[in-house]
């Protein structure tokens, strides 16, 4: 008898190869009625999960998938490989991994080069920002040429229109507001990025919006904007801090940030969650092994790794659909002082 394969699993449930990678590994991003169909056919055929990444290697060709990301010596971006790393086994894709450093120059040289590769489709984190329209112009323009599926992650382009999985940031940002104006905070601060871009203005909406509910403001002076290094996110802490009425609770914009608003409150000798409370974006692994005690907007990048995987696949397997993107939720977690 011939050994089912994912492919074959897809044709009898009516659906894509990647909706049944998700049932296999349990996704919550699959409809009940979808999940009861695959996993009858997946029992009525003994089909082992173990058993899938051979039974996709038996089919015609290897496929090949091209991932930039922006960060490589991010924990955040190396979760996001692990998760990518760990579908991409499963579905039998080969991945070639590129870090762009945030730079514009890298980014295009690097797509430019895999117009010499023979690649089936991108995973792509975009910079953090570019000098000028002209420069996403010709990023966008190098990914044209390419006319392969790509996938963005984590963040998109202003202009242009891509698959892609993101974290509700806005939704995020504006629990952990609503949570500091419930606990009595009324001067609050935000440490985020420097420049103007859709995920930072993603994030501002969802705060702006805890504020008008309640009827409070920021100042200017407590909109601090660093360039996500530790050492520029302490300098600007500790020249607030130098200034008259520093605000009690922070927003941080992600892990970085967090690192550096740490060190500097650690120089001044204030005591987190005593002193001055914050709320950063993403996890900081090392700090929940001492227990720490800080507060985070919980992002698993690793899932969105498995599920910008699984979207890729899809694209390439089905190219002529829509485009889709998928928001995955992102909790607040907190810590003590709450």
């Amino acid at each position: 008898m011939e050994t089912l394969t994912i492919e074959g699993i897809a044709k009898l449930a009516g659906v894509s190869q990647a909706t049944v990678s998700r049932v296999i590994n349990n996704s919550d991003l699959v409809s009940e009625t979808t999940r009861i169909k695959v996993e009858q056919i997946i029992k009525q055929n003994n089909f082992k999960p173990k058993n899938a990444a051979r039974a996709l290697a038996n089919q015609d060709m290897v496929k090949t998938i091209a991932v930039l990301v922006s960060e490589i010596n991010n924990e955040y971006f190396g979760k996001l490989l692990l998760g990518i790393g760990e579908v991409a086994d499963e579905l039998g894709l080969q991945v070639m991994i590129y870090n762009t450093n945030n730079s514009y120059t890298k980014e295009k040289a690097i797509l430019d080069g895999l117009r010499a590769n023979f690649i089936h489709g991108i995973i792509y984190t975009p910079s953090i920002y570019y000098k000028s329209e002209a420069e996403e112009r010709e990023i966008l323009e190098c990914i044209k040429v390419l006319k392969v599926p790509v996938v963005l992650v984590d963040r998109t382009f202003q202009s242009g229109n891509f698959d892609g999985v993101f974290f509700d940031d806005g939704k995020a940002m504006y629990e952990a507001t609503q949570y500091f104006i419930k606990q009595g905070h009324k001067n609050i601060g935000i440490i985020s990025g420097d420049f103007n871009g859709y995920l930072i203005s993603f994030r501002d909406q969802g705060v702006q919006k805890a504020l008008d509910e309640a009827g409070l403001e920021i100042p200017e002076e407590n909109w601090l904007r660093c360039d996500y290094t530790v050492d520029s996110t302490c300098e600007l802490t500790l020249a607030r801090f130098s200034k008259p009425n520093p605000p009690t609770a922070f927003l941080l914009g992600n892990n970085q940030i967090a690192l550096g608003f740490l060190k500097a409150i650690n120089q001044l000798n204030l005591k987190l969650n005593k002193d001055v409370f914050c709320i950063g974006i993403d996890q900081i692994l090392t700090l929940d092994y001492i227990d720490y005690g800080y507060s985070y907007i919980e992002r698993n990048s690793e899932i969105m790794g498995m599920e910008a995987a699984r979207l890729l696949f899809e694209k390439m397997d089905k190219p002529n659909e829509k485009n889709a993107s998928v928001y995955i939720p992102a909790p607040v977690i907190l810590k003590d002082g709450y």
